[in-house]
C-alpha cells in the first residue's frame, strides 16, 4: 500500500516541481498532505525549500505571513481566517502561544456550528440523481437501492460520515492534549517544588 497514490499522481507531482518544489520524495509527501488536508498542516522545514513553495504558490491567493514574534500577530491571524485566507506562521515553537490556541478554537467553533448546513446543502445538491431515477426508464424507486454502493444516499451517507468524523476528531484535539500532558506528568514525575 502506498499513500501517495491515493493522495497525488505523476502529472500533479510535475507541476508541483514547475512551481519551485524540490524533487525529493520528502517534499512531495509534504506537498501532498499540504494540498489534501482538511486542517492546519505542520512543516518541519530546517533547510526553508517548504516555505519557498508555499510562498510562491499562496502568494497569488493573499497569503498572511507572520512570526509570534512580531507585534499584532493575533490581528493578522484573524484577519486570515475571516477572509478565508491561507496563512503561514513560521519558526513556530513547540508550544503554540495561548491567545492563538483561543483564537483558532473560536474559529474551530464557528465552523462546527455550519456543519448542519453544509450537510444539508450537499443533502440537496444529491437529491436531483433520485429525481432523476424517478424520471427514467429505471424499476421502481426501492428505498433498499439508496444505500447500494455509489447511490444518492450512500454516498450522501459516505460524506457525512467523514465530515463528522472530522469535526469529532477536531473536538477532541484538546481531551489528547490534557492525556498527552498527563502522560508526559505521570511519566517523568517532579519532585517537590
Amino acid at each position: 500500500f502506498e499513500p501517495m497514490k491515493l493522495l497525488s499522481d505523476a502529472s500533479l507531482i510535475a507541476s508541483w516541481r514547475t512551481e519551485g518544489l524540490p524533487a525529493d520524495p520528502l517534499s512531495s509527501e509534504n506537498a501532498a498532505i499540504i494540498t489534501r488536508c482538511s486542517r492546519f498542516p505542520l512543516i518541519i522545514d530546517p533547510q526553508l525549500q517548504a516555505i519557498k513553495w508555499i510562498t510562491q504558490r499562496e502568494e497569488p491567493n493573499g497569503l498572511v505571513r507572520l512570526a509570534l514574534s512580531q507585534k499584532n500577530y493575533i490581528d493578522k491571524v484573524v484577519r486570515a481566517l475571516e477572509e478565508g485566507l491561507p496563512l503561514l506562521i513560521e519558526n513556530l515553537a513547540e508550544s503554540i502561544d495561548a491567545v492563538l490556541d483561543n483564537t483558532l478554537t473560536g474559529y474551530a467553533r464557528k465552523g462546527f456550528g455550519a456543519v448542519p448546513g453544509v450537510l444539508e446543502k450537499r443533502f440537496l445538491a444529491l437529491w436531483p440523481d433520485r429525481q432523476h431515477s424517478l424520471l427514467s426508464d429505471a424499476p421502481g424507486d426501492d428505498p433498499q437501492d439508496w444505500m447500494t454502493e455509489g447511490a444518492w444516499l450512500h454516498r450522501f451517507c459516505q460524506e457525512m460520515k467523514s465530515l463528522l468524523l472530522a469535526e469529532l476528531d477536531a473536538r477532541l484535539e484538546p481531551v489528547q492534549g490534557l492525556l498527552m500532558a498527563l502522560e508526559s506528568a505521570h511519566n517523568h514525575p517532579q519532585g517537590p517544588q
